[in-house]
Formats: C-alpha cells, sequence, structure tokens
C-alpha cells in the first residue's frame, strides 16, 4: 500500500509542473486541433495536409513539455517562440483550408 501511495506522490511531482503551465499555450494547441478537424471533416483539408498540420502541432506540444520538464516551468523566451511556432501553425492552417 505504501508503495502505491509512493507513487501515485511520486507522478503527482513529476506532472504538477506541467499542469500548471496548461494555460494560454495549451489552449491555442486545443484550438488550432480542433480547426485542423472541422477541417477535415468539411473536406477543406487533404488527408495529407491533416498529417503535416497534426505533425506541426505535435512538434509544439513535445516542445513545451521538454522546456516545463527542464525547468519546472516556462520562460519569457520559451513562450515566445512556442508562441511564434503557433501562429505560424495557424497561417499555416488557414493556407491549407483556403487553397
Amino acid at each position: 500500500m505504501k508503495k502505491i501511495i509512493s507513487a501515485i506522490l511520486a507522478a503527482a511531482v513529476v506532472l504538477l509542473p506541467v499542469a500548471a503551465q496548461a494555460g494560454q499555450l495549451n489552449n491555442r494547441i486545443n484550438n488550432q486541433e480542433r480547426r485542423i478537424y472541422n477541417g477535415v471533416k468539411n473536406g477543406s483539408l487533404t488527408h495529407k495536409e491533416y498529417n503535416r498540420l497534426n505533425q506541426r502541432l505535435d512538434n509544439i506540444e513535445a516542445a513545451r513539455y521538454r522546456a516545463i520538464r527542464s525547468g519546472g516551468k516556462l520562460t519569457k523566451a520559451e513562450k515566445y517562440h512556442l508562441n511564434r511556432r503557433l501562429n505560424r501553425t495557424s497561417n499555416a492552417i488557414y493556407r491549407n483550408k483556403h487553397n
């Protein structure tokens, strides 16, 4: 029983910084995923475009998790770079949906 409680506490300590950083960037990632899925659903995005855009978002999300885990929270520079990548991905979603 003590091992289970220790494992739960260890998981909470590891995941707590990730949960604390779940704000604006996470909302933007979720919004862009929704835009991509809607584009596939209504036929404005092809399967190839879907895969490419989804991979970009996966890479951004992975970079976000790496940055959080390395220091416990995102620095201003890390937030800037992630937001910049999200801006570019947002523009790519728009371009692909309207071509």
